[in-house]
């Protein structure tokens, strides 16, 4: 997984939707970007490139650090859930495993979503709160979710119940106030969602919206095999006795269904753009996972029968879909960051108007968001005085060239006639 993780990161995954953003703005302001109260733990992934740029070096090798940056947080977490367990019980690291490859991998192309990354980054945690380790490190990972989304009310609730329930075998009334704790500050985290976006996120409509465009069909179906495999391996890694040849036909061929259909899904996308909804449902699945784990440490025998079949498909499989789902997807990116370069390459005018494209059949963008096409233009020309840019649906050439002012991303326009780390004052218009 660690290969494919650095793959995506070298083709430029981490760019999709807000990713090219975020990036430009880094790069062009030269400080932290906190668009969103409440979210400082962002500067802890924006600071190397903010480090980097000190030292001169280009557009391009900043995009790479930028996005391995972002691909390789999944790695790490998986490092630490297998740091974070004891050796009778390693099994349990087939969890995050599973959450990854075949619970979550509808909306991993979104690298740089704090939405999904909240409940993932605190898995070590609620790791260790189920094995009852390292509890020193289970309130610096939950800060850590904490000031990165308001999804960390899965892991909170999540290490908060274990606590109170099981806490066993830390002393009651210290398993009871770090219980109490966390549900304290799940309630605290609830309370401070910021008004408009964070808001307008949790709407009705925009949940029913998120629902049809990045739920409903192929990704529910496969979210809800996923949980029945997963119910099969807790029976399984929880039985003293050997498993019946029909729970391992079972199992095997729920995962030959999970696999159909993540192929089915894959390869008979033609837009990618929808799946950026997902991310608001995505602490839901982690939220069932981390049940499932809980339920296989609480009942882990000290002799389990055999730890075959959770190493087939509770390692290999997740292994197997998260890298064939990312590089489909990686693929289409970097055909796309290709089709660009070729663009911008021969194309005459400094100013490309991406609804021109649309109209003669010439557009094929899939995963980047029009609010992002003016900084993705710029970053993939891998100088600070870019001498083109492509518009998006909301601005024309002629807007741009009137008022000498430039979308880049988030909605801000920026003026041309100052000269920033990008000296847009080059692109001609």
């Amino acid at each position: 997984m660690g290969l494919v993780l650095l793959v995506a990161g070298r083709t430029g995954l981490p760019l999709s939707w807000d990713g090219a953003g975020y990036l430009y703005d880094l790069l062009q302001q030269g400080n932290f970007q906190l668009p969103v109260p409440f979210r400082q733990a962002q500067v802890f992934f924006q600071w190397p490139v903010l480090l980097l740029r000190t030292w001169g070096l280009s557009v391009g090798a900043l995009t790479v650090v930028y996005c391995l940056t972002y691909a390789l947080i999944p790695l790490a977490v998986l490092h630490g859930c297998w740091w974070a367990l004891p050796r009778e019980k390693k099994e349990l690291v087939i969890w995050p495993f599973l959450t990854l490859g075949i619970g979550t991998i509808w909306g991993q192309l979104y690298f740089i979503s704090e939405t999904s990354l909240a409940p993932l980054i605190a898995w070590p945690a609620v790791i260790c709160a189920i094995t009852k380790r390292h509890l020193w490190s289970i309130p610096l990972t939950l800060a850590f979710s904490f000031f990165l989304n308001p999804t960390s009310a899965a892991p909170l609730a999540m290490v908060g119940l274990v606590f109170i329930f099981d806490g066993a075998p830390v002393p009651r009334r210290t398993s009871v106030a770090l219980g109490g704790g966390c549900l304290a500050l799940l309630l605290v985290r609830i309370m401070l969602v910021a008004p408009g976006y964070e808001e307008s996120q949790t709407s009705w409509a925009m949940i029913k919206m998120s629902y049809f465009l990045s739920l409903h069909g192929k990704p529910l179906i496969g979210i809800c095999l996923a949980f029945l495999l997963g119910a099969l391996l807790v029976q399984h890694g929880v039985s003293r006795a050997t498993t019946g040849r029909g729970v391992r036909l079972a199992a095997y061929s729920l995962a030959a269904l999970i696999v159909l259909n993540l192929g089915l899904w894959v390869f008979g996308r033609t837009v990618w753009l929808d799946l950026s909804r997902f991310r608001i449902f995505s602490f839901l699945v982690h939220l069932g996972f981390y049940l499932l784990a809980w339920v296989h440490g609480r009942f882990l025998p000290a002799a389990p029968s055999s730890r075959r079949l959770l190493l087939h498909l509770g390692v290999f499989l997740p292994t197997l879909t998260f890298a064939g789902v990312v590089l489909v997807q990686g693929r289409d990116f970097w055909h796309d960051r290709a089709w660009l370069r070729s663009l911008l390459s021969e194309t005459p005018r400094a100013c490309i108007d991406y609804r021109e494209l649309v109209a003669s059949g010439k557009a094929r963008f899939r995963i980047f968001h029009s609010f992002y096409y003016s900084p993705v233009s710029i970053l993939l020309q891998d100088t600070r005085t870019p001498p083109k840019v492509l518009l998006g649906y909301q601005h024309s050439c002629e807007d741009a060239e009137f008022t000498r002012r430039i979308p880049t991303g988030f909605g801000r326009l920026e003026d041309r006639s100052e000269g920033q780390w990008f000296d847009l004052r080059t692109t001609g218009l």
